[in-house]
Order: C-alpha cells, then structure tokens, then sequence
C-alpha cells in the first residue's frame, strides 16, 4: 500500500487578495522557477529556497489572460499569463498557457503553466512507494483518470471530503512523457494523504 504525505505551504498573503488570485502553476527554465498561484498568496520556488510572496495580487485575471505579481526577499516580480500553448524550455511536454516572468535581479525569461480550478490549494504529494490513482468518482471501482508519482502536484479542495475520499485536480502527464499535459479532476482516499 502506497504512503503519501501531505505537506500545505506556508503562506504569506491578505486575505483581501483570497478571491482575486487565480490557481495557476508555472514552470520556467534558465533560472529554474516555479511560481503556484492561489487564494490566499503566491508561492515563488527556486532549486535554492522555497519563498513566499507578499503583496501579492493579480492586477488582471481572465481566463485569456492573468497578470500576477508580489515581492519576494530578492525583490519585486511579475507574471504575465495568456492561454496559449507553451513549453517550459527544457522539455517537450505542452502546457495550455503562456508565461513571461520578469523579476529581479535582471531575470525575464518564459515558461508554460496550467491552470487549476479557482478556490483550490497547491499541496505537494510526496508517495514513498508505488502509485496513487485519481479516480472519477469516491469509489476504488470507478474509472482511473490519472496515476500519481513521486513529486508530484496535486491541488485539493480541503473541505471536500466525503466517505473516506479527497476531490483534487492534478496535471496528468501523456504516455511517453511527450506531447499536453491536461488537468483533470478526481478523487483520492483520504487515507493516503498524511497530515
């Protein structure tokens, strides 16, 4: 039986900004950034530190376009999201938006993001062995959507709970690791996911 443990990030963010940041999460190459948007702040991860984002906000948020911004302990940041296919520089793996991240010191570079269901939360899954299944209904019988690995992102509605099971929206990779990546919602047992 699979482990997972669950681990909700410290955030730093208004809660005047909760319903005006949009659930994204983007991925950029040449310095390797992660930013993950979502009600209640803006996570800004690098190889070196996980940093938390103050003031941040989207100034615009469609679902064409979103421009998200905040400061982290390097200085201010931004950026500017378009629903058009783009790559994270470094694999051929497609992800339905485009993102242009201009921070300091003297970074602009471009990635791709997803975009996750509004209200959600990031939490990072951690599985120690074997694969965790998303299923299309609270029920081990129910069809698979997608399987789960090591490291990956799953975003959960924390208050849906229901009989044992978690609704979240997670990034489903294609076979062969080429090709879009899609995100889909689903269920998992609670039972997997550690506090």
């Amino acid at each position: 039986m699979a482990v997972v443990a669950l681990v909700l990030p410290a955030l730093v963010g208004s809660p005047a900004y909760a319903s005006a940041i949009p659930s994204y999460s983007c991925v950029f190459t040449e310095p390797f950034v992660v930013i993950d948007s979502f009600p209640g702040g803006i996570r800004y991860t690098t190889p070196e530190a996980v940093l938390t984002a103050t003031g941040a906000a989207a100034s615009t948020s469609t679902e064409a376009k979103a421009i998200l911004g905040g400061e982290v302990k390097t200085g201010p940041f931004s950026v500017t999201i378009a629903k058009k296919p783009g790559t994270d520089g470094m694999s051929s793996l497609i992800r339905p938006y485009v993102a242009t991240l201009t921070a300091k010191p003297a970074i602009n570079v471009t990635g791709a993001c997803l975009r996750y269901p509004d209200g959600t939360a990031p939490r990072k899954v951690a599985i120690r062995s074997g694969k965790l299944n998303v299923r299309t209904k609270a029920s081990v019988s129910s069809a698979k959507l997608a399987q789960l690995s090591a490291g990956v992102s799953v975003w959960a509605f924390p208050e849906k709970v229901s009989n044992g099971w978690v609704h979240v929206a997670a990034g489903k990779y294609p076979a062969g690791g080429d090709g879009a990546i899609t995100v889909v919602e689903g269920y998992v047992p609670d039972e997997f996911l550690a506090r």
